[in-house]
């Protein structure tokens, strides 16, 4: 039986600095998500308020980043075998 193709997402969040975004990620893995350490941590703005990182995770564990730490989660696309 072949593996099951995952989706892959890309989360985007707020921080006041790099060590908190770092500490943000910290949670969202104890949230369940499984974040991609060699993407790591990318700022999308000039102030550095804004971040994204990417990850696999369940519906259940998307859901609480979004409300917990109020990021927003976007589809990046399947990953493994079609």
């Amino acid at each position: 039986m072949s593996p099951v193709p995952r989706r892959r997402y890309i989360i985007e969040f707020r921080a006041d600095d790099i060590e908190k975004a770092n500490a943000k990620v910290a949670l969202m893995r104890q949230l369940g998500i499984e974040t991609d350490d060699e993407y790591g941590v990318v700022p999308i703005d000039a102030t550095l308020t804004h971040f994204v990182t990417r990850g696999q995770a369940s519906a259940g564990a998307l859901a609480s980043v979004e409300q917990k730490l109020g990021a927003r989660v976007f589809s990046e696309g399947l990953v493994g075998p079609a």
